[in-house]
């Protein structure tokens, strides 16, 4: 019984010792703020923060959802992001009108809800306020507009 014990405290040690979390991730404080293009007070606007880009050579890819908010009705928002310096490279926020309340962007049927986006190269060092975020698209998934806005 002693050793099973022994053996289950050394194990837990191991365990925690080695884990897989890293307590050195730097997290960059940005505070983003704006105006959204209005949708009325029964719509929710929903706010997504990703990276432009993650990973390099053959694991390389566009956007990583970083974060996301609610707006209520659209119209002006200010939002405390805690972006992590050494995961991925820029910052792509993106807007979609939830106009039928399913929580879905363009579920099937649905057609008509309004997007937009604005990219920010250096989020650690340029500012973040008075972004303008028009929703001129429909239905266009974040990827594809991070893709035609910034290439």
């Amino acid at each position: 019984m002693e050793l099973r014990v022994r053996r289950g405290v050394f194990l837990l040690a191991l365990v925690v010792a080695t884990g897989c979390w890293s307590s050195d991730e730097v997290l960059f404080e940005v505070a983003l703020s704006g105006t959204i293009d209005e949708v009325g007070d029964e719509a929710d606007v929903w706010v997504e923060a990703y990276y432009q880009s993650i990973g390099s050579g053959e694991l390389a890819t566009d956007i990583f959802l970083i974060d996301a908010f609610r707006v209520s009705g659209g119209g002006a928002f200010d939002y405390q992001l805690l972006y992590p310096v050494d995961r991925g490279r820029g910052l792509f926020v993106y807007a979609w009108a939830d106009l039928d309340g399913d929580g879905a962007l363009c579920a099937p049927g649905v057609t008509d809800e309004p997007v937009g986006g604005v990219g920010i190269d250096a989020p650690t060092e340029e500012p973040a306020d008075e972004l303008q975020i028009p929703l001129g698209a429909l239905c266009t998934p974040p990827e594809r507009l991070a893709w035609e806005m910034l290439r």
